[in-house]
């Protein structure tokens, strides 16, 4: 594709000053990042064995109001799978970046996937989880999700406090 420079750009201009670019480094260290990989179906197993006791034991408070507004608005159950998996994939990923897995120091129920006013994914910690984590240095967590074909796919980045 060719561009043509407006009055005030030009083509050689970068698109980010490098100034806001160091400082934005030097902010942002990463710290961790993980991945998890899951199949929906193994979603809807755990589900259809364990019930609600399922959703109780691992959604945060928040995403289990979610979860209670999508089944009174009649979602259809694929849809209750897939955002179950995505909070799912999104969990497994978050401690991943920690380098623990899930230990004592994080629990399901204390990590939850929520949205900012765009749309955009986020992770809120709290409990012990919120507190290990801030004690272990970590701050922001960034979190990228898709799904297709019965598979979801988390990707977290953990960065220093």
């Amino acid at each position: 594709c060719e561009s043509t420079p407006t009055e005030n750009s030009s083509i050689d201009t970068p698109l980010i000053n490098s100034s806001f670019a160091t400082e934005l480094k030097t902010q942002s260290n990463v710290i961790g990042i993980g991945t998890d990989l899951i199949h929906t179906h193994r979603i809807k197993s755990m589900m259809e064995r364990n019930g609600d006791r399922f959703i109780e034991k691992h959604l945060a408070p928040k995403e289990q109001t979610a979860y209670e507004q999508l089944k009174s608005n009649n979602a259809k159950p694929e849809k209750l799978v897939n955002f179950i998996a995505k909070r799912w994939a999104a969990k497994e990923a978050v401690v991943k970046a920690f380098g623990t897995g899930f230990s004592d120091n994080s629990r399901t129920c204390e990590i939850a996937l929520t949205h900012d006013p765009q749309g955009k994914p986020v992770i809120e910690l709290s409990g012990r989880t919120k507190a290990w984590a801030e004690e272990q240095g970590f701050g922001e967590i960034l979190i990228s999700l898709t799904d297709d074909s019965g598979l979801v796919f988390g990707f977290a980045t953990a960065l220093e406090r």
